[in-house]
């Protein structure tokens, strides 16, 4: 789901997100002579690395400057736990990602055709939590740390 709203010139605003309710609803299974299940899952387990919610609010103003058009935008994105779950390796083979909160910023002036000149703050919130449930194996990401710069593009013909 998705809008977007230009309240006034030069101003939009846009949001974009999604809510995810997956489980599982049937899982045909024989048990296995160890008691546990033969299967990862059972009824009701929600499926593994699907977030239940992301969502992405960003705001963007576009300007001129001595005839150099231009923008500055800042998004807010966050994206909702995933799991990871093993029932047949043992009830404690469970994990989940961390809620992850990114704030960028972002602004760029078109000198010319050939030049664009942009400065740029990734992951202003510095949130280094698990973008995904793999904690338990040892295999998670994290999201790169606060980054600022700028950026020179040039094009050639």
């Amino acid at each position: 789901m998705g809008f977007q709203l230009d309240p006034i010139d030069n101003w939009t605003f846009t949001f974009d997100g999604d809510y995810l309710n997956t489980r599982f609803y049937e899982v045909n299974t024989i048990p296995q002579a160890n008691g546990l299940p033969s299967s990862a899952y059972v009824v009701g387990d929600p499926m593994d690395f699907i977030p239940k919610h992301t969502f992405t609010v960003s705001g963007q103003r576009d300007f001129s400057v001595a005839g150099k058009k231009g923008f500055v935008r800042l998004d807010y994105n966050q994206q909702g736990r995933e799991t990871y779950r093993q029932r047949n390796q043992g009830p404690w083979f469970f994990s989940q990602s961390d809620i992850i909160n990114m704030l960028n910023f972002n602004s760029t002036l078109q000198w010319s055709e050939q030049l664009s000149i942009r400065i740029f703050a990734q992951n202003l919130l510095n949130n280094r939590g698990f973008t995904d449930p793999q904690v338990i194996t040892g295999a998670a990401a994290r999201p790169r740390p606060r980054s600022i710069g700028f950026e020179f593009t040039v094009k050639l013909h």
